[in-house]
């Protein structure tokens, strides 16, 4: 299955969902002036950004994410908040203030974590912007290889720029302030309240260090030493985001019924609706089951309305399917618009082979013909770039 890397790839986040974010909102001072007889008026705030404004800034942050443009992310996303919180909340001590300081100024930086998510071939769109109890929200869609991610900002509009303060991967199923705290208590041996543990520091440095070995071995390009590290740690710790995201990396590579017992995992796990339907389309496209792969028309359409991205889960289903006439229909939709994912060109190619239609004699017996949808370590990008030009 191919499902997107994520070296992410959700996005989806590399260091674990590396983090960005952040910066104290303001408490917002209406001051009134008061007299014996006087009439109390509420002043009219003027927003500083319009809806075109906050559109275009969505646009914008979607681009710089697609050409990997760091030092320009770094300026709208901020820490701020949550290491002022963290330290506020916690009572945090010196040391670990200064590891804030410094970790936020590099390992925690959510730019690069998605542009991690798109290394290869996918996709980073802005979507909508939609306001909820009082706050702002941009959502984005990342995509790769067979696998989504639905992100929300939440925008600090207090000053004088746009600033990105938090936000929710979907396919995480968590917040990034909320991954971040995990990571940073585990390491600091306080639970999951904040109060101090000796004995749990000893224990989570075991967690984090094998987490750490899987993730080594799985850029090593040893999937099953990256399992075997994993399978290390008790289920019941396995809820944290950063062990969640190596398992998410890892589960493209793994044999079919391990990777439909993890998404069976996340799918009892998920807290909302959305998080359930990026899970279900992990589902499909792991699944060799004709039930299942009859459910993938539309199964995003939902919460990712008019997005033509969400048919490469239909193309990939119609070709388990064995309906390879169906497939070049979705594949060439996609790429009318998306022409540099390899995965929908080979498919296309695999299509159209299955039809004796539209390719060169001289793809016999190449390796076209050992490429296994359930298995990423046949994905031969270049291969599927090279070959596609045919079509």
């Amino acid at each position: 299955m191919a499902l997107f890397n994520s070296n992410s790839r959700s996005l989806l986040f590399k260091s674990g969902i590396s983090a960005s974010l952040i910066r104290l909102l303001p408490m917002l001072v209406i001051v009134f002036t008061l007299g014996c007889e006087s009439k109390v008026e509420t002043p009219v705030v003027k927003e500083k950004f319009n809806e075109l404004a906050l559109r275009n800034f969505g646009r914008d942050v979607a681009k710089k994410v697609r050409e990997r443009n760091f030092n320009s992310l770094f300026e709208c996303i901020t820490v701020e908040k949550i290491r002022d919180d963290l330290t506020q909340e916690y009572s945090l001590k010196y040391l670990e203030r200064e590891e804030l300081r410094t970790e936020f100024g590099g390992a925690f930086r959510i730019g690069k974590s998605l542009t991690d998510f798109i290394i290869e071939d996918g996709s980073f769109e802005f979507k909508s912007l939609y306001k909820q109890d009082g706050k702002t929200f941009l959502r984005f869609r990342a995509y790769q290889n067979f696998m989504y991610d639905i992100i929300d900002f939440e925008l600090d509009l207090s000053g004088d720029a746009i600033i990105i303060v938090d936000g929710y991967s979907f396919l995480l199923d968590q917040s990034y302030s909320e991954y971040i705290k995990e990571l940073l208590f585990d390491n600091w041996g306080r639970d999951r309240s904040g109060h101090y543990d000796f004995d749990r520091q000893q224990w989570t440095k075991g967690i984090m260090k094998f987490n750490m070995i899987a993730g080594n071995q799985f850029f090593k390009g040893n999937y099953a030493a990256a399992k075997r590290s994993l399978d290390k740690i008790d289920e019941k710790e396995k809820y944290r985001g950063y062990i969640k995201r190596t398992e998410l990396n890892i589960l493209p590579y793994l044999l079919e019924i391990d990777q439909i017992t993890l998404i069976k995992k996340y799918l009892q796990q998920s807290t909302n609706a959305t998080s359930t339907a990026i899970y279900q389309s992990m589902f499909i496209a792991a699944s060799t089951s004709p039930k299942k792969l009859k459910t993938a028309h539309h199964l995003l359409e939902k919460q990712l309305p008019n997005d033509r991205i969400t048919l490469t889960l239909d193309a990939l289903a119609a070709y388990k399917l064995g309906n390879y006439a169906q497939t070049q229909v979705y594949c060439d939709s996609v790429l009318s618009i998306y022409t540099e994912l390899s995965e929908m060109r080979l498919l296309r190619l695999l299509a159209s082979q299955n039809l004796n239609v539209g390719i060169s004699d001289t793809l016999a017996n190449m390796r076209l013909e050992a490429y296994d949808f359930n298995d990423m370590s046949t994905h031969d990008f270049q291969l599927a770039i090279t070959l596609s030009n045919d079509f």
